[in-house]
């Protein structure tokens, strides 16, 4: 059985807000990035990031890399906090899970208010072979190193501690594992979709994310903010604006300043 104390960072229990926001990471990415990047929205809705197995408060538990066991184990979690009015977050392999979790959770009749997507081209998009992004779980360590450098100028000198490096090296191809045969072709889920990306994203420079359209039934709206492919690190003010909007938490309920 998924813990909800293991899986979701915080107290699910202790609600202050109408709408409980679950964050899904990117790939080598841990529960606490979501704390200072959607900083802005801690006034207006509940921020509960997804921990991963396998790093921070999880570190000793086994990586999991099979995406089905990984949204079902989030799908339980989810259902198990018993989250009155469920929205999702996912920055790049996070907008994978969420929108897997969001599918999962709605074969089980759980409503989801709205996905939020983020730094993820959508379905359609193929990275091609020979891009410095196709990169594999079974790539050279450095190859790792230089890919990652590509998408965060800062990686390769917050990784100069050796033990360091190794820990974020294995969490990074345990999530490559996870994302190598994770197509989002065909899903359709309930609820309406928002699209984020950076202007200056390698990994969506000449993408057309109105493709996530095709992931909905609902409908969608994309939002291209300055920055790159961790543009959330400088913008949670304008994410913030936009979620809540898209959340219909702006007309005399909230308004963000």
């Amino acid at each position: 059985m998924a813990m909800r104390g293991k899986w979701i960072f915080g107290n699910p229990a202790r609600r202050r807000h109408p709408v409980q926001l679950v964050c899904l990471p990117h790939a080598g990415g841990t529960a606490s990035k979501y704390r200072s990047w959607l900083a802005a929205l801690n006034d207006y809705v509940d921020v509960l990031p997804v921990q991963l197995p396998g790093r921070e408060n999880r570190i000793l538990e086994p990586l999991v890399t099979d995406l089905d066991e990984l949204v079902g184990q989030i799908t339980e979690a989810v259902m198990n906090a018993e989250l009155p009015d469920i929205a999702l977050f996912g920055h790049s392999m996070g907008a994978i899970l969420a929108t897997r979790v969001c599918q999962s959770l709605d074969r089980h009749d759980v409503p989801v208010r709205h996905l939020f997507v983020s730094g993820h081209p959508g379905p359609g998009n193929r990275i091609s072979m020979g891009s410095p992004f196709a990169v594999t779980y079974a790539a050279t360590d450095e190859a790792l190193l230089d890919s990652v450098a590509l998408l965060d100028a800062s990686a390769r000198e917050m990784l100069g501690d050796a033990e360091l490096r190794a820990m974020f090296l294995g969490i990074l191809r345990s999530d490559l594992r996870v994302v190598r045969n994770a197509p989002l072709d065909g899903i359709r889920v309930r609820a309406p979709i928002t699209v984020f990306g950076g202007t200056d994203d390698p990994l969506l420079a000449g993408r057309n994310l109105a493709n996530w359209a095709t992931a909905t039934t609902a409908d969608l709206e994309v939002h291209r903010l300055p920055g790159e492919h961790f543009y959330l690190a400088t913008q949670a003010d304008a994410i913030a604006e936009v979620v809540c909007r898209r959340l219909g938490l702006h007309s005399g309920e909230v308004s963000v300043r």
